[in-house]
């Protein structure tokens, strides 16, 4: 379960739900969990009490988006721990994982193309659980447009490296990182995001 939010109360943050192959099963929108009218906030905490309890998630990413992600990720837990006490559920990690990717997603022609009818939110939390599973996927995924590997902020001074250089260096780094892993071919095939990986397996890659 991934949590993606903007540090805005007049923002609805959104929850997606992903299997273990990275797709959709289910969502949430909650428009009152970085209210401070605790009335407010209520309602919304019931939503996710509610959600959780239905779909027993294995982990909760939270985007660690500023300051308030450490509020939503106490509320997270909180839901989490009333559910173990009154339903006896098995314990569920909540953990901050870093939007960088994420939010380079939401907006690129590869995640209109993949949901089409998700707000940019429900793609963040989408990819955000993607990384959570699978990193080097969702890496690789990102590198399929030069542009957008080039987003990451990696150093402070890779602004001074050329951008010819800089994208070979990656790609080099992805190709390393791709042959010392591995890659599930039959995952490759069925799912989009995990193809990305194929092109980066030795003798097949840039």
């Amino acid at each position: 379960l991934a949590v993606g939010f903007v540090p805005d109360r007049n923002v609805a943050m959104f929850l997606a739900l992903l299997n273990g192959n990275g797709q959709v099963v289910d969502f949430l929108r909650l428009t009152n969990l970085l209210e401070r009218n605790e009335a407010h906030r209520a309602k919304d905490i019931a939503l996710l009490q509610r959600f959780i309890l239905r779909t027993r998630p294995v982990v909760i990413a939270v985007t660690a988006n500023g300051r308030e992600a450490l509020s939503v990720c106490d509320s997270m837990k909180m839901c989490v721990s009333r559910l173990e006490q009154e339903h006896q559920m098995a314990p569920i990690v909540t953990e901050l994982v870093s939007g960088e990717v994420a939010t380079v997603f939401e907006r690129s022609s590869r995640g209109e193309a993949e949901f089409r009818d998700y707000n940019e939110l429900l793609r963040h939390a989408v990819s955000l659980g993607r990384r959570l599973q699978d990193p080097l996927a969702e890496f690789c995924y990102l590198a399929e447009d030069d542009d957008e590997l080039l987003c990451l902020k990696l150093h402070d001074l890779q602004i001074d490296l050329p951008k010819d250089e800089l994208l070979q260096a990656l790609h080099v780094e992805l190709v390393n990182r791709v042959n010392e892993v591995g890659v599930d071919i039959n995952k490759g095939v069925a799912f989009r995001h995990w193809s990305s990986q194929l092109r980066f397996v030795g003798g097949l890659g840039p």
